[in-house]
């Protein structure tokens, strides 16, 4: 993945994060179906799922540019599941 991240984008426009428990249940479904669960940042201000948050709209069509370069590149000929994850990064 960290590969794939420094080939589709410039290398210091990625960052090792360190891992965190959330709520999703990605793993589990992961047991199943090949996948891969990544984080984008898309700036902003405000909490996910608030009515004020304001996401950097252009830093989507990065995101959307690095599932399909992995569908493309990693996944070509297998089923498999690709979630983006939007964050907030620290201010």
């Amino acid at each position: 993945m960290r590969q794939a991240a420094h080939e589709h984008v410039e290398k210091r426009q990625t960052l090792d994060s360190d891992p965190w428990f959330t709520s999703e249940y990605f793993a589990y479904i992961l047991q199943r179906i090949p996948g891969v669960f990544y984080t984008l940042g898309v700036g902003g201000s405000m909490a996910l799922h608030t009515s004020g948050f304001d996401p950097d709209e252009s830093e989507l069509r990065t995101g959307n540019g690095f599932m399909a370069y992995l569908a493309w590149t990693q996944f070509w000929s297998k089923t498999v599941l690709l979630v983006a994850y939007f964050y907030l990064p620290d201010a």
